[in-house]
């Protein structure tokens, strides 16, 4: 059962797929999709990332927004984040819809990703305190660190899937106060290793990983303290 915060650190979720293609890509089923989702997501924009174009629609309050491209979906929301089952049900919704289009092959891969901002107050106790999963330094430069960038992966199913934790400090205004980036992004690194339909039950798995890795990553101290923890 998830547990439940007052005051989580969420800051963004995301959801893609990459699909084994069947066919050469047609730049008018970018219309075609956005003619079945305009209602909701009528903002519409582009991008270029890594040399590949991309078209983004975007919620009128640009809280939630679908990308498209050569083969590939995706689904961000930023906060607030409703609850998972809301969550998971659109990137359900428009997978369909842009498989359809494309009638891909299969599955490349797929991906789903919480990103935390997480803010500690200086003079509340050191970072061991309240993680379980920090950077360390060698005892013998006998000095302590002000910056940290740390990524480890841990593999699940025969290495199908893979967690990635990355946690990294961020630049903070005010030098009271930490702050770091912890990220948990669970991948599908095997191409055709689940096929279209099993896709919900893969999401399902991956959100139960990403969510022991998150409670695994932060002591019982800080999850009361900051995060406020509702203790049942």
């Amino acid at each position: 059962m998830s547990r439940k915060y007052k005051n989580p650190p969420l800051e963004e979720v995301l959801c893609y797929f990459e699909f084994v293609p069947s066919k050469d890509w047609d730049e008018s089923l970018i219309d075609e999709f956005y003619e079945k989702i305009k209602g909701e997501f009528p903002i519409r924009k582009k991008t270029t990332e890594d040399n590949k174009d991309f078209t983004q629609f975007w919620k009128q309050n640009e809280k939630g927004m679908i990308q498209i491209g050569e083969n590939f979906l995706a689904y961000n929301q930023l906060m607030p984040y409703p609850n998972w089952d809301v969550f998971k049900s659109r990137p359900l919704e428009f997978f369909p819809i842009y498989k359809d289009l494309i009638q891909p092959n299969g599955l490349n891969k797929l991906g789903l990703r919480y990103m935390n901002r997480v803010i500690f107050d200086k003079i509340n106790g050191n970072l061991y305190e309240h993680l379980d999963f920090a950077p360390t330094v060698p005892s013998r430069l006998e000095k302590p660190f002000d910056s940290f960038d740390s990524v480890v992966g841990v593999s699940y199913n025969d290495q199908r899937d893979r967690l990635y934790l990355h946690i990294m400090s961020l630049e903070y205004d005010n030098p009271e106060e930490v702050s770091f980036l912890l990220d948990l992004f669970y991948v599908m690194e095997k191409s055709e290793k689940i096929t279209l339909d099993q896709v919900e039950s893969w999401l399902e798995e991956a959100h139960n990983n990403i969510e022991s890795a998150f409670e695994a990553c932060f002591t019982k101290k800080c999850k009361k303290e900051f995060f406020g923890l509702v203790e049942n």
